[in-house]
């Protein structure tokens, strides 16, 4: 469906969101950390040992964390703690059938400068529709052929959705990934 080398950087950049957004998990290190001073402290070892030991368990809780989330999004791409994929419905269109793709968000309304979905077809092209209206939205939907860069007819098989959105002037980060099958009578 799309380049390895494509897939691994994507999950990479999802983990390496996820691992940031998941501080609690971050700051229950730094407490670890403050313990192992603490003990280091009531073992009567020199501080500037525990504060090396202090500086070394909050480097490692993200180099921990990260790796679990990269598996996690390798695994389950289609798993975000952000955004849902909605079942997709096939409308009729101009030429054949349409597909209205879409996500929603599972925490409320985030303002967003863009918006963009890119889907692999069976037949290995990757076709890109974007919205770069700001503003705040719960959903978010395109209609696949007709919004998509590329002149196509939606046929039966596997499609592969990724869905990338941008909170900031970073430009756009995957959100979601998911495979439909379509089955067109």
């Amino acid at each position: 469906m799309t380049k390895p080398g494509r897939r691994i950087r994507a999950i990479a950049a999802r983990s390496a969101g996820d691992t940031g957004r998941h501080m609690e998990i971050v700051w229950s290190g730094i407490v670890i950390a403050l313990l192992v001073v603490a003990i280091a402290w009531i073992l009567g070892l020199p501080v500037d040992k525990s504060a090396l030991l202090t500086v070394v368990a909050c480097i490692l809780v993200p180099c921990v964390v990260f790796p679990v989330h990269f598996v996690k999004n390798w695994r389950h791409p289609d798993d975000s703690d952000e955004w849902l994929a909605e079942t997709p419905r096939l409308l009729p269109a101009e030429q054949g059938t349409a597909m209205r793709v879409s996500i929603r968000s599972k925490v409320g309304a985030p303002y967003l400068q863009a918006h963009q979905c890119r889907i692999t077809a069976p037949d290995g092209v990757t076709r890109e529709a974007s919205n770069s209206q700001p503003g705040n939205g719960s959903r978010f939907y395109f209609v696949y052929p007709n919004d998509f860069n590329t002149p196509a007819v939606l046929t039966s098989g596997r499609h592969e959705i990724a869905w990338f959105v941008s909170a900031s002037d970073r430009g756009p980060r995957e959100v979601l990934r998911h495979l439909e099958v379509v089955k067109l009578p």
